[in-house]
C-alpha cells in the first residue's frame, strides 16, 4: 500500500515523465553514466504553470558538462581573491527526502549542463535566469533575466554564485552574496528568487526512485 502511495505521488508530482520512467528503467551504473551532470529538482507551483512551461521547452537530454572555473570575465582584484563560502547542507539527508519534496509539491527535474542554443559565450557557467538563452529556464517574475550560475572546479565540485540579482539567491536558508561562489552538496535547498529547488545527482535520483 505504501509503495502503491509512493508511485502514484511521483507519478503524479516528477516531470517530465519521459526522465522519470528512464530513471526507473536504468540501473543506478547506467543512469549515473547518461546523466554525468548534477540535477535541479525545481518546485513548481502548478504542474502546467508558466514555470513547468519554461522548463519543458529545454532540451531533455543531460546537456554537456561545463569546463572548470568560477566563470568571472572580470579584472576586478576583489572578486578573483574570494574564497567559496561554506553553509552546512541539510542534517541526516537520504534519498527518501527527495520522495517527501515530491509528494509534497510538484517538481521538475533539470539536468545541469550546458544545452544547445543557451549562452554558448559562458563555456565555465549553467546560467540561470529568466531569459530564454539561460540554460535554466526560470519563467517567474520574481527572476532576473540572469539571475545565477553553477560552475565546477577541478575536483568538480559544484557551486552556485549569484549574479547580483535583484531578488537573490538562497542556499540552505542562507542568502549568498552576489558574486560570491558557495559550494554545494547533495540535499542543498536553493531559493532564486522565489522559486525553489534541490541539488540532488543521478545516483540519488536513483535511489529514491528506488526506495
Amino acid at each position: 500500500m505504501y509503495h502503491a502511495l509512493v508511485d502514484r505521488g511521483v507519478e503524479r508530482n516528477l516531470l517530465p515523465a519521459a526522465l522519470v520512467e528512464r530513471a526507473r528503467a536504468l540501473s543506478r551504473v547506467e543512469l549515473v553514466r547518461e546523466i554525468d551532470v548534477p540535477l535541479l529538482l525545481v518546485r513548481l507551483d502548478e504542474p502546467d504553470g508558466e514555470l513547468a512551461q519554461g522548463l519543458s521547452g529545454m532540451t531533455s537530454g543531460g546537456g554537456a558538462r561545463v569546463e572548470p572555473g568560477m566563470g568571472f570575465h572580470t579584472a576586478s582584484t576583489d572578486r578573483q581573491a574570494r574564497r567559496p563560502t561554506t553553509i552546512p547542507p541539510p542534517a541526516s539527508f537520504a534519498p527518501e527526502q527527495i520522495l517527501v519534496r515530491v509528494i509534497r509539491s510538484p517538481h521538475y527535474v533539470v539536468p545541469l549542463g550546458k544545452r544547445a542554443g543557451a549562452q554558448r559565450v559562458f563555456s565555465e557557467r549553467v546560467t540561470v535566469g529568466r531569459a530564454r538563452n539561460s540554460d535554466v529556464v526560470l519563467r517567474h517574475e520574481s527572476v532576473s533575466k540572469f539571475h545565477a550560475w553553477f560552475a565546477r572546479d577541478e575536483t568538480d565540485a559544484y557551486f552556485v554564485v549569484d549574479a547580483s540579482s535583484r531578488n537573490g539567491t538562497w542556499r540552505n536558508g542562507v542568502a549568498i552574496a552576489g558574486g560570491d561562489p558557495s559550494r554545494l552538496n547533495i540535499g542543498d535547498l536553493l531559493r532564486f528568487g522565489s522559486v525553489e529547488a534541490t541539488y540532488c545527482d543521478a545516483a540519488t535520483l536513483h535511489a529514491a526512485l528506488h526506495t
